[in-house]
């Protein structure tokens, strides 16, 4: 007989996640938490630090604004 678990944890950090089965060479995470799927949650995306892709994104205008600074640093950075 199996036992239900409650998955209840809300802050995951991805690099020490128990539902990490490998990462690919690509840095795409497969990911057992929700049936087996491939995520990025290893990645960091627009300077912010990574974290679980089940989560719920940060959409506030202070971290918008954050995150469109360093995507313009980081495009004119990479034009030069």
């Amino acid at each position: 007989m199996e036992q239900l678990s409650l998955d209840i944890e809300w802050k995951r950090n991805p690099l020490t996640c128990p539902h990490v089965e490998y990462v690919m060479s690509d840095g795409h995470v497969y990911c057992n938490l929700r049936g087996g799927v491939f995520t990025n949650c290893q990645t960091s995306l627009a300077g912010e630090p990574p974290h679980c892709v089940y989560e719920p994104c940060d959409n506030s205008p202070e971290t918008m604004a954050r995150r469109r600074a360093w995507i313009e640093k980081h495009e004119t950075e990479s034009a030069e």
